[in-house]
């Protein structure tokens, strides 16, 4: 497992296309050993400079697995006393008792595995929305990876590694339109935020009542207004954290 916090975690990271140990031998048997498959229709004409880097079974993997995490936005992990929301399987807000939080996302180490490692409150956001650009470049980093393992077991990534960067973003840019068009994001950034909030009327004990007072985040909102920010009404979770201390001292 993981690392995180002072434990250890089960959560699953966006980078990994596929679950370690689970990655099929891509080619002709690559629908029947990868599963679902996906039509990839939406990606339009390819262009003639990227047909040589081009892998359609790691396209359609891709989709498979942005859809699942748009579908089920939200991962909740309860150990040891603290609870864990995993947002878009890429960053992960974790709660312990007397109000502390602390953030995390999913990066490579220097051999290539997936780690949780610390972010600062500042670069999450409290609120359903401004998960999306890290959740997408998640993907776009395990999109690079797994062409980059593909070429190098046939001796080609020498000839294609200058393609890969351009490759990648114009896979995502197509992608993220389609994502656009066929998907609804507004239920989305409901269940984050209500995932992220606590629940007085939860059962079970405390663990089931850890997450982000209503109270404060509506207060954080309207600081942020107030503050000069009049179209920015997705706090950080450090705004919330600022002012949950200022009122805690009294001082707002």
């Amino acid at each position: 497992m993981t690392p995180i916090g002072h434990s250890h975690t089960q959560l699953t990271s966006n980078i990994a296309l596929w679950a370690p140990g689970h990655r099929p031998s891509l080619g002709k048997t690559a629908h029947t050993t990868a599963g679902l498959t996906y039509p990839t229709d939406w990606i339009g004409p390819l262009p003639p400079s990227l047909a040589r880097v081009h892998r359609a079974e790691l396209v359609e993997r891709l989709v498979l697995r942005m859809r699942a995490a748009l579908l089920n936005p939200v991962q909740v992990e309860l150990l040891l006393g603290y609870r864990r929301v995993q947002i878009l399987q890429n960053t992960v807000v974790e709660f312990g008792r007397e109000g502390w939080l602390s953030a995390y996302a999913w990066e490579l180490l220097p051999g290539g595995r997936p780690c949780l490692v610390p972010r600062p409150l500042s670069f999450v956001s409290a609120v359903g929305q401004g998960h999306e650009g890290r959740w997408l470049s998640g993907f776009a980093l395990g999109l690079m990876l797994e062409h980059r393992r593909y070429h190098y077991q046939r001796c080609q990534l020498s000839s294609v590694q200058e393609l890969l960067p351009t490759y990648v973003m114009w896979v995502m840019s197509r992608l993220n339109d389609h994502l656009a068009q066929t998907i609804e994001m507004t239920p989305i950034h409901q269940a984050i935020e209500r995932a992220l909030l606590s629940n007085p009327h939860a059962m079970g004990g405390s663990t089931a009542h850890q997450g982000l007072d209503t109270a404060v985040l509506a207060q954080a909102k309207e600081r942020l207004r107030f503050a000069g920010h009049p179209g920015d009404l997705a706090p950080t979770l450090k705004d919330y954290q600022d002012y949950q201390r200022c009122l805690q001292n009294n001082a707002c």
